[in-house]
């Protein structure tokens, strides 16, 4: 084989590979550490929620999940820590869900420990 054959099958090759890493970081799901709900507030008969979460300096959300049932509504915060050194600082922060139907009678419990998140 030639060598303009072999460079041109080593380029084609990358490409490959590198369009394989690029779509699986597209759509993979993200990575994040689960934290707990503070509180949270909704309007009567709304069907959207806002949760309060304490996150650290320079931390951000990177997913939610909510489960619903006609008993509760199960919720999960998902944050990526920022990997610089920071203080033991909590950052109040809100974050909007939309529920399929309104809360009413149903608890809001945290996924982590299946505790009741308390309505303020």
């Amino acid at each position: 084989m030639s060598r303009a054959r072999l460079l041109w099958i080593g380029l084609a090759l990358l490409i490959v590979v590198a369009g394989g890493v690029l779509v699986y970081q597209l759509t993979s799901a993200p990575e994040g550490r689960s934290v707990p709900v503070d509180s949270y507030h909704t309007e009567p008969g709304s069907r959207t929620a806002r949760l309060q979460v304490t996150l650290g300096i320079g931390d951000k959300v990177v997913d939610t999940e909510v489960v619903e049932s006609s008993e509760a509504v199960t919720v999960t915060v998902k944050v990526q820590e920022s990997s610089e050194t920071r203080e033991d600082i909590g950052i109040p922060t809100q974050v909007d869900i939309v529920l399929s139907e309104p809360i009413g009678d149903r608890r809001v419990v945290n996924s982590i420990d299946g505790a009741t998140i308390p309505a303020v």
